[in-house]
């Protein structure tokens, strides 16, 4: 079972920053080796619910149920922005995010929060603004690298034809009020917000340069092909070149469409496009940043066949409207390998993983 995977380096150091949060009732931000709170404001409650009051009697099951309630939570935010549950069948059972689901680590909580930000981006509403704000702040106070999706994100969102967000003070009120709140662990310690504004961008831009200096980043410098590597050309059951063939193909049915009925499918197209661009020009790389670009593209895949649907009759109309479903079945063969295999190297996401005899 995939909760019986080998826990990752990675897992166990965050397992003991939520440790120590329940050992002091306090987070200090770490702007050059660790991540914001909110992975372990989630945990420490669930382990807290269990008896667990110290690192050592740490639940790694209930860790692991952390970023699963909020990979939860993104397939709700997928169908709020595709308006079908069958975005959230194709990306729930797609290995990447199927892996990424049960790993603790921010990665998952990150895909979440970005997603419920352009859900409110992408359905204009009287609160849209404000929660904008908010879960742009938690993708921030969850980890660095939002700062790559909110670029990527505001050149898709122009490049789609869209307008400066209505009521944008009204965002910045809200994302710096929740930013205040996490970085300065609820007003007690204002020195992490101090270390997010000042430290943390030097620290991330040293190790997204490459720098060896920075702490693992020698490890972790890659190729720019290699999350095309890690998504698509990782062996059949792993590859998402399905989802990137329908995403392409619904695209060019509805590409003469009039440009505000698809600025929805045409941002995910250019947000999944930036994203890869931007990951893809830094040097420093790991599979689970590659979430960062497969989220959007496998909702793109749904929600652009979705809209190539109510265009199309006949055969073309009905493989346009199972499609997702199609992506979902295809990625069956990856979930069963992994959920048989957990720590097998073929699973591509088990990058840097402890073996199990350690």
């Amino acid at each position: 079972m995939i909760f019986g995977r080998t826990f990752h380096p990675d897992e166990a150091n965050q397992a003991l920053t939520t440790g120590r949060l329940l050992e002091t009732g306090m987070y200090v931000y770490n702007p050059r080796d660790h991540h914001g709170p909110t992975l372990y404001y989630a945990a420490a409650p669930i382990q807290r619910a269990l008896g667990v009051e110290n690192t050592t009697g740490l639940n790694g099951t209930a860790l692991r149920c952390t970023p699963l309630i909020f990979a939860a939570l993104a397939l709700v935010f997928a169908i709020r922005i595709a308006r079908s549950p069958k975005a959230a069948i194709a990306l729930a059972t797609a290995p990447i995010f199927f892996f990424f689901a049960t790993f603790f680590i921010q990665e998952m909580m990150l895909a979440a929060f970005l997603l419920g930000a352009i859900s409110f981006l992408a359905i204009p509403s009287k609160r849209a603004p404000f929660y904008l704000g908010v879960f742009a702040a938690l993708a921030l106070a969850t980890k660095e690298t939002a700062l790559i999706s909110f670029a990527a994100a505001a050149c898709a969102h122009f490049a789609a034809g869209g307008r400066p967000p209505r009521q944008f003070l009204l965002t910045v009120a809200a994302a710096a009020a929740t930013c205040v709140l996490f970085f300065t662990d609820f007003c007690r310690d204002f020195s992490g917000l101090r270390d997010a504004l000042a430290t943390m961008p030097i620290a991330y831009l040293n190790r997204a340069a490459g720098d060896a200096a920075s702490t693992g980043a020698a490890w972790h410098l890659h190729p720019w092909w290699q999350y095309l590597q890690w998504l698509f050309a990782s062996g059949w059951r792993f590859s998402e070149l399905p989802a990137l063939a329908v995403a392409a193909g619904a695209l060019a049915k509805i590409a003469r469409r009039p440009r505000e009925e698809i600025r929805l499918p045409l941002f995910l197209a250019f947000y999944t496009a930036f994203s890869l661009l931007f990951y893809s020009a830094i040097p420093y790389k790991t599979p689970w940043c590659a979430l960062q670009i497969a989220v959007p593209l496998l909702l793109l895949a749904s929600v652009a066949s979705l809209h190539a649907a109510k265009h199309a009759s006949g055969f073309l109309g009905l493989a346009f409207r199972i499609a997702p479903l199609a992506i979902a079945l295809m990625h069956v063969p990856a979930l069963i390998f992994t959920n048989r295999n957990p720590d097998s190297r073929l699973v591509p996401y088990n990058y840097a993983a402890a073996s199990p005899q350690v």
